[in-house]
């Protein structure tokens, strides 16, 4: 990754963490109207971040979908939902898994 590349990503990060902070105090605080400024710019800021991480991991995309799958399926096997035997959860999750290392 190209050193301006990697000075945006973190440009951006940084950028991000303040936006959210901005964001918790003005909702904290009552502020309804400016929380919903910063949360706009919020967006414009992922959607940037979005960008240039996909620049920087073309299969970055491909990655987050896979992490936020084996996030559902953990989630799911902690409320143990009853109808759905564990060896299933247990057998995608380890699919799921395998699918994210091949990424990698």
């Amino acid at each position: 990754m190209s050193s301006k590349l990697s000075q945006l990503l973190a440009y951006y990060e940084a950028e991000r963490n303040r936006l959210v902070a901005l964001v918790a105090d003005c909702v904290a605080e009552s502020e309804h109207k400016l929380a919903h400024h910063h949360a706009k710019a919020l967006r414009l800021v992922n959607r940037k971040l979005q960008t240039f991480r996909n620049l920087a991991d073309p299969l970055y995309d491909q990655k987050q979908s896979r992490l936020r799958h084996i996030g559902a399926i953990k989630e799911l096997m902690a409320t143990k939902a009853p109808e759905i035997p564990r060896s299933f959860f247990l057998e995608t999750l380890r699919q799921a898994q395998q699918q994210l290392e091949e990424l990698n």
